[in-house]
């Protein structure tokens, strides 16, 4: 059990930077978990799904885009209007397709999505609608693409007043799955933009961050220890995104397929990265039951072509996934998961459930070494 994860760009992802969040390669981490399945590395392109299908991550069959968003945004300044396009480049139609868009900071702040408003106009409901506390499946719903397609979603954003100038950015994205099985991703896009303060037109452009060191993160403190009484270490390194969640799963030995994501958004080179799975529910009172041991967590081992079961030591569903060790700047790691949670699972409480993927490697803060993480994280209830 842990407490409710927000999905940040440091981490997801709305479960933008909060995401509204994925590829590299992978092998092992050092102390994998009792019962982790030591597989091949997870890597970019074709994992085949539950029926043996196969997802095609980053391919050209999906296409995304931004447009018309300005290189320069003015604290204060006035809505900007902009577009984000996706385009089914095959003879055939994508089914359900996921858009993900996160317009964030890229600075030291605490909430990179914070410091953007950004909007989009629900044509259906005749209203704009705001990324902020809202998932990417809840904002935008899912759309079926025809073939040889674009569509274009109307979108506008603008930057606080007192938001921190400098660098930001808008990270495009978007997964798809079809009723035959058939899925993947679109590559990621990603435009690059300067916030300036209030009444200014231009600015420095940052310093690139330097790369996150390479100690053996399993013997170090987190950079949340080491942090001041005023909370200032906020990393701002991962955007996480999942497709293929629904809001409840009914008890039993039905399978629930998804796919989860994890993008290096800043310009550090992450070392000593290491990836894990979780499935867990949030505690509110003594006594109550975490959903973990009654319910099975499993990652696509891509050149076994099996399903690996996670389960830690003291019972619980999760452990390590097998991930590369660095994670380059705006690189993403890719995974495939199902579960499932038993019918034996305790009656008398409600379960606010959450499954997804975690990312931890080594940074430097404050003069010494120690871990951060993010997460793509996405939330369900059981039901009966």
């Amino acid at each position: 059990m842990k407490m409710r994860h927000a999905l940040t760009a440091a981490a997801t992802a709305v479960a933008a930077v909060a995401v509204i969040a994925p590829t590299a390669p992978a092998a092992f981490a050092t102390g994998a978990v009792a019962g982790a399945s030591q597989g091949t590395p997870v890597s970019p392109g074709v994992h085949p799904d539950a029926a043996g299908r196969s997802c095609a991550f980053e391919s050209e069959r999906l296409r995304v885009a931004v447009q018309r968003l300005p290189r320069r945004l003015t604290a204060g300044g006035a809505w900007t209007s902009f577009s984000m396009t996706l385009t089914n480049t095959t003879d055939k139609a994508l089914e359900k397709v996921q858009p993900f868009l996160a317009v964030a900071s890229a600075e030291n702040v605490e909430g990179p999505l914070l410091e953007l408003e950004t909007e989009y106009y629900d044509a259906k409901a005749g209203r704009w609608t705001t990324f902020r506390e809202t998932t990417p499946d809840e904002l935008f719903g899912s759309l079926a693409i025809g073939p040889r397609t674009t569509v274009t979603l109307k979108l506008r954003t603008r930057v606080v007043k007192n938001a921190e100038p400098g660098a930001g950015y808008a990270l495009a994205a978007a997964d798809y799955r079809n009723g035959d099985g058939s899925c993947g991703s679109a590559k990621e896009t990603w435009h690059d933009f300067t916030m300036l303060p209030a009444g200014k037109t231009s600015t420095q452009s940052p310093d690139p961050a330097p790369a996150a060191q390479a100690a053996p993160a399993a013997t170090l403190p987190t950079c949340r220890d080491l942090d001041t009484a005023y909370g200032q270490y906020h990393p701002n390194i991962f955007v996480g995104r999942v497709f293929g969640i629904p809001k409840s799963i009914p008890l039993g030995t039905r399978w629930t397929t998804y796919t989860a994501t994890l993008t290096n958004a800043s310009s550090k080179e992450l070392k000593s990265f290491r990836l894990g799975a979780v499935l867990e529910s949030y505690i509110y009172n003594e006594g109550e039951h975490d959903l973990s041991p009654y319910g099975d967590l499993q990652y696509w081992d891509t050149s076994q072509r099996a399903w690996k079961t996670l389960r830690r030591a003291g019972g619980n569903s999760g452990g390590s996934v097998p991930a590369a060790k660095t994670l380059k700047p705006r690189e993403s790691v890719h995974v495939q998961l199902r579960f499932r949670v038993g019918k034996d699972l305790p009656r008398g409480q409600a379960y606010d459930a959450s499954t997804g993927i975690t990312g931890t490697f080594t940074d430097r803060y404050r003069g010494m070494n120690c871990t951060s993480d993010g997460l793509a994280i996405g939330y369900f209830h059981p039901r009966r």
